[in-house]
């Protein structure tokens, strides 16, 4: 039986070398919400999500014998397509190669929203949560290297160019004769990073978004931070380890870093403090709450 926020995924067209790859992607999201496991064939139970790779050209065939075979069933799988080139007019969901662990989240994650009906998980509770104006979200983070663990399926292909991730300064944010407030939030989860985004608009003067620990690190090289947002389960290098190495940056040593995280147990504050975090913010939260604990952690000048 399937876990509450826990989504199946079964691939047609894979070569054996490419599924381990793609589970050993999917065990990353163990404890992440939503979470996504390799499908198990059993009886009666359809996967949420099925990858079809379409650089095999027998792979649409076996997509359709699938859904004869499971009838009405059927109604409840989703296809994503995978190449490494133009797929017009097969689908709504569609996966270019190098396939990197963010992106492929990011995707299923929305599949298991509009077809599946996942919630996403807030940060603020809902009676008081921030408002995002307008219908664009920030700009998507892009990570300028893949990580390790970000490791692409097998498959030659181009990457689009990255780009910059910045929020320009709101200047009500700060009082006359304040000091710039430069926040980072490093978090994996798009809608996490919109309302973040948001909440953090008016209380700072300039935010930066990233997606991976390894672009947050990326961000903490080329400047001091008032104070960092770092989730606990990321892809690649964990929330504790990117703590650590925050802690360690010249730059960065006194600046707070907040973990977000949906359950803080003794054992994860034990490890928190020991990565050198200042504190957890437990999702969700009061948008009061927020406010007054990124006023503690923000040092602002005395008034004249």
């Amino acid at each position: 039986m399937s876990e509450p926020h826990s989504y199946t995924v079964a691939t047609i067209g894979f070569e054996d070398r490419e599924r381990r790859v793609l589970r050993n992607v999917l065990a990353i999201s163990a404890h992440r919400v939503p979470a996504f496991r390799t499908y198990t064939p059993a009886p009666g139970i359809c996967p949420h999500i099925v990858v079809i790779n379409l650089d095999r050209a027998e792979s649409l065939q076996h997509w359709q014998r699938y859904l004869e075979a499971n009838g009405k069933h059927a109604l409840f799988m989703t296809p994503v397509f995978l190449s490494r080139g133009p797929v017009p007019g097969v689908g709504k969901y569609v996966l270019h190669r190098p396939v990197v662990a963010t992106r492929l989240f990011q995707l299923f994650e929305q599949v298991v929203t509009e077809s599946h009906g996942f919630v996403p998980l807030s940060v603020f509770d809902p009676e008081d949560a921030p408002v995002v104006h307008g219908n664009q979200p920030p700009p998507a983070a892009t990570a300028s290297k893949q990580s390790s663990a970000n490791a692409p399926l097998p498959a030659p292909a181009v990457s689009a160019p990255p780009r910059a991730t910045t929020t320009p300064a709101t200047p009500a944010a700060a009082g006359a004769g304040s000091e710039d407030v430069v926040a980072l939030v490093i978090d994996d989860s798009l809608p996490v990073r919109i309302q973040m985004h948001s909440a953090l608009k008016s209380l700072a003067t300039h935010v930066d978004l990233a997606e991976t620990g390894e672009e947050g690190l990326d961000y903490i090289a080329k400047r001091p931070y008032s104070i960092v947002f770092l989730d606990v389960i990321l892809p690649g290098k964990d929330g504790y380890e990117i703590c650590r190495r925050i802690k360690k940056h010249p730059l960065q040593q006194r600046t707070p870093v907040i973990m977000l995280t949906g359950n803080s147990s003794p054992a994860d504050r034990v490890k928190g403090k020991l990565a050198g975090c200042d504190t957890y913010l437990i999702k969700p939260v009061k948008q009061s709450v927020f406010e007054e604990l990124v006023a503690t952690f923000i040092r602002r000048p005395a008034a004249a």
